[in-house]
């Protein structure tokens, strides 16, 4: 299934369920990811 803007209550959802779970290594490693390039984009697969 793929999370984007045309479905804002999934995406509220699982961004809710990712800080929940969100560590000091994990933020700075999705940062890392961001600057160097690695994002999935728009659109994330779960």
């Amino acid at each position: 299934n793929d999370i984007d803007m045309s479905t804002p209550e999934l995406l509220a959802e699982t961004d809710a369920r990712m800080l929940r779970s969100l560590s000091s290594a994990a933020y700075f490693r999705y940062i890392f990811m961001t600057v160097a390039g690695k994002g999935a984009g728009d659109r994330v697969r779960s």
